[in-house]
Parts: C-alpha cells; sequence; structure tokens
C-alpha cells in the first residue's frame, strides 16, 4: 500500500481519525482546520506515524505548501526524519521533497534553514543527489540555484553518478551544464549508464521500465561521451568498462549497441578476466516461472565481431561456459561465430566436458557430432562422464546422458588422478534422497550405477578425498586444488585413501545404491586407508538427517552381505 493510500485508509480509520487529525489537515491542505487544531494545544506536532513521520512530512508528500508553512511557522520540527521501509530514521522533510520532487515545498523548507547533508545509520543523504536520482530536472536546477556557497565536489559528483545510475538523461545534463567534472568521473558515470537502472530499496522486483527507457539510455550515454567520458574507462569499484554494464542485462541492450557503434572494445576484458561475452552468456534472472537470457545482447556481441574463445580469469571462455550453462541456440550461435568445440582450456578440459557437468544431453551431442573426443581426459585424468554423473541431492544426474556417453565409448572404468571414478560419483548420491518421498530419485541413482557397472566400472576402484567436508562440489581442477591444500598442511587425517564405491555410498545411506553394489561384489569389509568399513563409515556419517535409524539399517545390510 503507497502513501497515499495509506492515509486514507489507516488514518481515517475509526480508531486512528482522532489520533491522526493533524496529519489528515496537512493531507488536506486544509489550514483553517490545521490552525484550529493547532490553537487547541491537545495536538503534537511532532506525532510520528509509525511508517509516514510527522504531520509535516504529510504535508510535504502531497505537496501542501500552505499547510507546511503554517506547521513551520507553529514550530514543527524541519529536522524530524519520517521511518524508511524498515522503520529506521531517515527522511527529514527537505530530503522527502527532494526524494519525490516537490520544488516548491522544498524551496519553503530550504528558506526555513533545513539542513543541506543529513546523515542516517545507513549513510549520508544529499537533497542534490535525491533530486538528480528521482529524474527531478528542474528541482536539481533549482538546488544548483539556491546554495550560494556551491555544492561540495562530493555532492556534485554524487548527483552525477546517481543520476546516471537511474538513466536520468535530462538531470544530467542540468549538472553537466553547470558543473565541469573531471573526466574520470564522467567515466564512471558512462560505466553506470550503461547497465541496468538501478533500483529503489523497496523495488524489489527491480527498477520499473517503460518503453521509451532504450531511448533515454541510448541518448544519456552520446551526452556522456559527447562531454568526454572515455568509452574504454574501467571503474575502479566494479573493475569493469561500459560494455561490460550493458552486458549485464539484457534491458540494456541499447546502451550495449550505443556503445559497439561509438567504437568500445568488445573483447574488452574486466578484472576478473572476463569480456561482455562471457558476462552476456552467464546472464540468468527468474521472472516468475520463467528464467530471463541476455539471447539478445549475446547475438549483438557475435555479429559485432566478439571472441568465443577467449578465456577468463579461471580460464573458462565464453564457448564453456555456454556449454555449461546452455542453451544449445547459445552454443550454435558462437559454432557459427568461429568458436572452437574441441579446443581445450588450460586444464585439458574441453566443451563437451563442461557440457556434461551442465547436464545438457542436447549440446553433449551436438558435441559429439562435431567430433569431440568422449574420452578426453583432463590433466588430472577427469573425462566427461565423471562430470555427467551428479553427486548432488537435488539435481540427480540424468540417466539418458549416462547412456549417451557410454554409447558412444565413454571408459567407465577410467579414473582421476586421486582415484576417483564416475561410479564413486554415482555412489555418492546426496541425502534427500534417503526420505521415502524421494524413492524414485534413489532408485535412479541406483540405475546409473547398474548401467556403469554393466559397462565394466571397477566396483573395487580406491579413490583419495579429504576426510572432512564435501566432496558433492569437488570435481577436475577444484578437487586437485583441494587436495594440494591438504597435502601442504602435513596434517594428520585430512587425506584418506582406499575408500571404495562401497564406503561412499555407506556414508550416504541410499539402500537401493547400495544394493546394487553389493549384487555386483562389492566387498563390506574393505577398509580405508583409515582402517574404516562402509559400516564403519555409515555410523560416524556426519550427513545432515542420517538418523541412527537408518545408520543401523545400512549396517544390517553391509553385516547381512558379510554373513553371505
Amino acid at each position: 500500500m503507497n502513501f497515499d493510500d495509506l492515509l486514507t485508509a489507516e488514518f481515517l480509520g475509526p480508531r486512528r481519525a482522532n489520533y491522526y487529525q493533524l496529519h489528515l489537515a496537512a493531507r488536506a491542505g486544509d489550514t483553517d482546520q490545521l490552525q484550529t487544531l493547532i490553537a487547541s494545544g491537545h495536538h503534537n506536532l511532532e506525532r510520528q506515524h509509525f511508517s509516514h513521520g510527522t504531520p509535516l512530512h504529510a504535508a510535504v508528500y502531497f505537496d501542501q505548501v500552505g499547510a507546511a508553512r503554517l506547521l513551520i511557522s507553529n514550530g514543527a520540527n524541519i529536522e524530524a526524519r519520517a521511518p524508511d521501509a524498515y522503520g529506521r530514521p531517515r527522511d527529514t522533510p527537505l530530503t522527502l521533497a527532494a526524494r519525490i520532487g516537490h520544488a516548491a515545498v522544498a524551496k519553503l523548507l530550504w528558506d526555513a534553514g533545513a539542513r543541506r547533508r543529513v546523515q542516517t545509520d545507513q549513510g549520508l543523504i544529499i537533497p542534490l543527489e535525491l533530486a538528480a536520482f528521482g529524474g527531478f530536472s528542474g528541482l536539481v536546477r533549482d538546488l544548483l540555484a539556491w546554495e550560494e556557497d556551491g555544492w561540495s565536489t562530493d555532492a556534485l559528483e554524487g548527483a552525477l553518478l546517481d543520476a546516471a545510475s537511474r538513466w536520468q538523461g535530462e538531470a544530467v545534463k542540468v549538472l553537466l551544464e553547470s558543473t565541469k567534472f573531471d573526466q574520470d568521473i564522467l567515466s564512471m558515470a558512462l560505466v553506470e549508464a550503461a547497465g541496468p537502472k538501478r533500483e529503489l530499496p523497496d523495488e524489489i522486483h527491480g527498477a520499473p521500465y517503460v518503453e521509451m527507457d532504450s531511448v533515454a539510455q541510448r541518448q544519456l550515454l552520446q551526452v556522456l561521451l559527447g562531454a568526454g567520458a572515455d568509452i574504454e574507462y574501467t571503474h575502479p569499484g566494479k573493475g569493469a568498462c561500459a560494455v561490460h554494464s550493458a552486458a549485464s542485462d539484457p534491458v540494456a541492450i541499447e546502451g550495449m549497441r550505443t556503445l559497439i557503434e561509438k567504437g568500445a572494445n568488445v573483447d574488452a576484458q574486466d578484472a576478473r578476466g572476463s569480456t561482455p561475452l562471457h558476462i552476456a552468456v552467464s546472464f540468468r534472472k527468474r521472472q516468475g516461472l520463467i528464467t530471463l537470457k541476455n539471447d539478445d545482447t549475446v547475438r549483438l556481441l557475435v555479429q559485432s565481431g566478439a571472441s568465443p574463445a577467449i578465456p577468463n580469469g579461471q580460464g573458462e571462455t565464453p564457448m564453456d561456459i555456454a556449454a555449461r550453462l546452455g542453451p544449445l541456440s547459445f552454443v550454435q550461435l558462437l559454432l557459427d561465430h568461429g568458436a572452437d568445440p574441441l579446443a581445450a582450456d588450460r586444464n585439458g578440459e574441453t566443451a563437451l566436458h563442461r557440457a556434461a557437468e551442465g547436464d545438457h544431453e542436447d549440446i553433449v551431442s551436438l558435441l559429439l557430432s562435431l567430433g569431440a573426443d568422449v574420452n578426453k581426459a583432463s590433466s588430472t585424468g577427469w573425462k566427461p562422464l565423471m562430470y555427467a554423473i551428479s553427486s548432488n541431492s537435488i539435481f540427480p544426474t540424468r540417466l539418458s546422458l549416462v547412456s549417451l556417453l557410454l554409447e558412444r565409448g565413454a571408459d567407465a572404468r577410467a579414473a582421476s588422478a586421486e582415484g576417483w571414478t564416475a561410479l564413486h560419483r554415482a555412489a555418492d548420491t546426496g541425502p534427500l534422497f534417503r526420505d521415502s518421498s524421494s524413492s524414485s530419485n534413489a532408485d535412479d541413482a541406483a540405475a546409473v550405477v547398474e548401467l556403469l557397472l554393466a559397462h565394466g566400472a571397477d566396483v573395487g576402484a580406491q579413490a583419495v578425498t579429504p576426510a572432512y567436508g564435501t566432496r558433492q562440489r569437488l570435481a577436475g581442477p577444484r578437487l586437485k586444488a583441494v587436495m594440494v591444500e591438504l597435502a601442504k598442511s602435513k596434517r594428520e587425517g585430512v587425506i584418506i585413501n582406499g575408500q571404495t564405491p562401497l564406503h561412499w555410498a555407506a556414508e550416504n545411506g541410499i539402500i537401493p545404491v547400495l544394493e546394487t553394489l553389493l549384487r555386483h561384489g562389492a566387498d563390506p569389509l574393505a577398509k580405508d586407508g583409515a582402517g574404516a568399513t562402509p559400516a564403519d563409515r555409515a555410523l560416524s556419517s556426519p550427513k545432515t538427517g542420517y538418523t541412527a535409524e537408518q545408520k543401523e539399517v545400512v549396517v544390517e545390510l553391509l553385516s547381512g552381505a558379510r554373513r553371505v
């Protein structure tokens, strides 16, 4: 409910009407009634509405200059704070007037000596910056004129950056007409203006956009470039150029188009080594039940010559990201514009590894048709099949993807440098599958184990693993990095060797997976490097939700297999 509705619905309620009579009179601009109420001496000028401040704030909000003048002349506190959406003191009457663009009442408060800078727990708020952010160009011009000693450099620069971040072109023009800004500030404003609009704290679904916004953004960028902004400038706080900001959201497509037309480098790398294409391909935003992607920006960038092969700081190319995140249309677009489907990164991994990791069967199929090596090993021995096995409690492995890779010749016995196999990963199915409501997922996990064993997976393969923490986020270079750090620590017991798939399955307690492994000859008496059997691992498992009763069932299952 907005302020107007609250004043109407709550202040006029039978239990509140008497309590907020000054607010109601101020809202209506009824100066006669207001004077009568004040003269009675029964009404407090400083009474705060729980969310909308004093009667003077109400007069400001509804632009009732006469009511505001009367309240001020009768001693209303011009520095009183109205609460923000979270109940924290924020706006004085002047900052509220600047925030909503009410120039006449702002002038009244200015002449009454209201403070120009207000310190809150959330930071400093300045009327000039608020008016600029709101796009109230007339009020911005007034505030510049009213301050006889001139605004501080910080306030002027803050106003320019705020206006640019909200795509307020007219406010930016007013500021540029009155002030000579350094090129760095102009360039920072360009980076702000190139991205999506900055939202207000209460705009929980993001800043609103209207049909003419794309035109406004284009014009704003042209104004800033015309004023001397450097199109290749790297924002010190963001570590990015304007093209990176424009790539960060599909709403900024016109900003990207403008920058490209003005000669921006479409392969510029930010502080993380990412190009605009990395950023655009990675973009995902939930909107209701739909996930938005940055299709138009990706297409514009590649058509403008952006390279799909530049690695970022983590060694990933835009092609790698597209293969991991999808969709197929992005991968095909990058291939059509020169991406190499067989290229390996610094770890020896290819787009096929990434597509398998992302569970994109359609992309895997396409890459295989283009000659991708189904058994391509990374520098630490990781192959696409290992990545295709998701030891994840939320997103189970897709059986059809594993089947596709195996049908195309994937080696089910392959092991990484740490001894991890696809079977280990399949046995490490997450704890959510223990719940009876997830029995179908548990059966699916067991089906993956069965399929791997049918293709020759080694049921007794032994792996080296960290003793603590989750394995489910470890794979490839991430696993190598963790193992190296643990080895450097020289602490005893932080690394365990000799763990079989059955050890991992017992630690998770997924009965169908355990039964499948045992049926294929998994040894329930096998001891790992710490001397623990699968039953020991079940009993000591720290997995969330793995109850003592469930552990006893697993131990009994393993004991029965041992007796056989």
